[in-house]
């Protein structure tokens, strides 16, 4: 979304963590029609892949991974207005509830809701007044 430039260091726990599913549908659960339903697993009684077939593994776990890459593209842009709009609330009120993310707009901390004070047992809003929630 933010293009290459911006990738930190966390998304090397994602792409490994889509490596690993990526190469266990291909290599254990037969998900590649071009690897067959055959289980390359690293066990003992598994068979030993061709070097051909080793190659053929990595390309359908690059593809996998590319085309789930691809659709996540497609769904951040197809979602921008949202999720910006998402991260200005988040980073105006810090926490959002369900029903405020569902409706879109974050509720007021002047609103009915809430309600100030100085019990230092109750959560602190950013301006470091205290807030509890009011029963209804």
């Amino acid at each position: 979304m933010y293009g290459k430039d911006n990738v930190t260091d966390g998304a090397s726990s994602d792409i490994q963590n889509a490596t690993n599913i990526a190469s266990a549908l291909v290599r254990r659960f037969g998900f590649s029609t071009k690897v067959g339903p055959v289980s390359y697993s690293d066990s003992a009684d598994a068979p030993l892949p061709s070097q051909e077939t080793l190659r053929e593994i990595d390309n359908e776990v690059r593809g996998l991974i590319e085309a789930a890459e691809e659709r996540a593209k497609d769904l951040l842009n197809e979602k921008k207005k949202e999720l910006e709009r998402l991260a200005k609330a988040l980073v105006e009120y810090e926490t959002l509830d369900l029903g405020e993310v569902q409706r879109g707009e974050p509720l007021s901390l002047h609103s009915s809701r809430f309600a100030l004070t100085d019990d230092i047992s109750r959560p602190m809003c950013s301006d470091q007044r205290r807030i509890v929630a009011r029963e209804s």
